[in-house]
């Protein structure tokens, strides 16, 4: 890695780092209770507080009193949860302290008196109270191209609009995470015929998958000033930027030729700083131009956790499936429910991701596989490393098990009889046939080479002779298919300037190479 010895020794500088003349400091101001009614909200106490120079609420937004939502989602989130209004889940901010240093507005936003009153109706909290309630979300639409070409295509030009004009852009233009179904063979009539043949095996059953929160290095971080021009400059921990400029002019009714964003790195992401980067971002952004001076706002571990939520998408799925008395999987019928949190997020790309791949890399000709997203009152989920994947792979390798555990026959034996063989088996993988597969070979290979079948005796023996110490091993086949996020591409613009050897005193032509990638800080 290029950057590894500047990285390692602290030399490089990420978005906490940058310094500006003038530099004032933010906090959020996060709600306690959700959902319920905000009476009001009280900043005098926190006025009252040494560096005290602004508070930034609701109001200072002028574009739909603050908005935002993830390109295409069905429904987005309010910047801050204004007066009369409702807060949606515990930790969604409802306003900005500015104060000299970081310190003094961390110590005024705990300051912030904010009035609370029962709300409509009681919240809804987990899958199983929001399966009972019929809380889902319910608009299915379609995928969204992300690359440039693409997206202008979809919404139109990027430039010469309003921020009024570019939200009513991405509002029309729907990612929802409604029901969706993958249907092949006659599941039914083969999940009949194994619990009918007595030499067949036949499971069902439920798996609950937990969440799994974010714990990046560096927490989202943005510097928001104004230039000589009246630009707004904005140097954000962001893994989209074009969508955080789009966001930000929108929220202040600019165009967005009024918006700079830069990204240098990010300390660590795995998909925290996607969506969940655009709280940080456009309040920053919204305190900087109204108090037109540098604002520097870096969340605290506790703030950045409450917005990100369990970020993994907790998940549960039941199932029926069978097996012939080969070690052959005939049937699977999975309804998998995913918990979105209040507002849609990337759960509709997370639960495509599901769906699509349950078959993971078996061959299995009776399948019927069911998706739907529920909505609570919990902070909106997002993308986490192989967002989805995890969670079809965990599935499947799960009710892999079960069958084991049923027919007496070695999990690693099952994995082994299922596996596609040939390419054309692969058509109905996520993205297939896979050209050139050669899945099979690799396991068969990985099996051989690390022993498996032996040294799972071993272990095997091992626990019998042993009460209280227990050993394990095992292995899973599995596959990672890119989706058109990944197939998009960049452009890179390479420039080769030989004017630099005619000058003689820099050695020779340079090469200078632009892409439009962020580094991530994941290798």
């Amino acid at each position: 890695k290029v950057e590894a010895k500047e990285q390692a020794s602290g030399q490089t500088i990420y978005h906490d780092d940058i310094q500006l003349s003038g530099q004032v400091y933010a906090a959020l101001v996060t709600c306690t209770r959700a959902p319920a009614k905000i009476v009001s909200i009280d900043a005098s106490a926190a006025a009252s507080m040494p560096g005290f120079v602004a508070f930034i609420d609701s109001t200072d937004a002028p574009f739909a009193a603050g908005s935002f939502a993830a390109l295409g989602e069905q429904q987005g989130e309010n910047l801050f949860a204004p007066v009369d209004g409702e807060t949606l889940f515990v930790g969604q901010p409802v306003g900005l302290v500015v104060c000299s240093s970081r310190r003094e507005a961390e110590a005024a936003a705990q300051c912030v008196a904010v009035e609370y009153a029962d709300p409509a109706a009681p919240g809804v909290y987990t899958i199983a109270e929001a399966e009972a309630a019929g809380s889902y979300f319910d608009a299915l639409g379609p995928d969204i191209p992300l690359e440039p070409a693409a997206l202008e295509a979809a919404l139109g030009p990027m430039t010469g609009n309003t921020g009024d004009e570019l939200m009513a852009k991405v509002s029309d233009y729907v990612w929802g995470p409604g029901k969706r179904v993958v249907n092949r063979g006659d599941v039914e009539a083969a999940l009949q015929a194994s619990k009918d043949a007595d030499d067949q095996t036949y499971v069902e059953g439920t798996l609950q998958i937990g969440g799994q929160s974010h714990f990046a290095m560096e927490k989202h971080t943005c510097v928001a000033t104004t230039d000589e021009q009246g630009r707004l400059v904005i140097y954000a921990s962001t893994q989209l930027p074009d969508h955080t400029r789009l966001l930000v002019a929108a929220n202040l009714g600019l165009d967005v030729s009024k918006v700079q964003i830069i990204v240098k790195r990010l300390g660590g992401s795995y998909g925290a700083k996607l969506d969940k980067s655009f709280w940080s971002t456009i309040a920053c952004t919204v305190a900087a131009n109204k108090l037109r001076r540098p604002v520097h706002l870096q969340n605290d571990i506790h703030t950045d956790m409450k917005l990100m939520g369990t970020a993994r998408h907790p998940t549960k799925s039941t199932y029926r499936a069978a097996m012939n008395s080969d070690g052959k999987i005939t049937a699977f019928d999975v309804v998998s429910t995913l918990n979105g949190g209040r507002c849609t997020g990337f759960a509709g790309f997370v639960a495509g991701e599901v769906l699509k791949n349950i078959e993971s890399v078996y061959n299995i000709p009776n399948l019927r596989h069911e998706t739907r997203v529920v909505k609570t009152n919990t902070a909106t989920n997002g993308a986490v490393r192989g967002p989805g994947l995890v969670q079809a792979i965990a599935i499947t390798e799960n009710i892999v098990e079960h069958l084991a555990a049923a027919s007496g026959i070695p999990a690693t034996e099952i994995r082994t009889n299922n596996i596609c063989e040939t390419e054309e088996a692969t058509s109905t993988m996520h993205g297939g046939p896979v050209r050139k597969y050669n899945g099979k070979a690799l396991w068969d290979h990985i099996c051989a080479s690390s022993e498996l079948v032996s040294r799972k005796a071993a272990v095997d023996e091992f626990n019998g002779r042993n009460k209280w110490k227990k050993r394990g091993i095992s292995a899973i086949p599995m596959k990672y298919g890119h989706a058109w996020v990944f197939a998009a591409g960049a452009n890179v613009q390479v420039s080769i300037q030989a004017a630099d050897a005619a000058i003689g005193a820099w050695g020779g032509p340079s090469v200078k190479v632009f892409q439009p990638c962020i580094e991530m800080g994941q290798g």
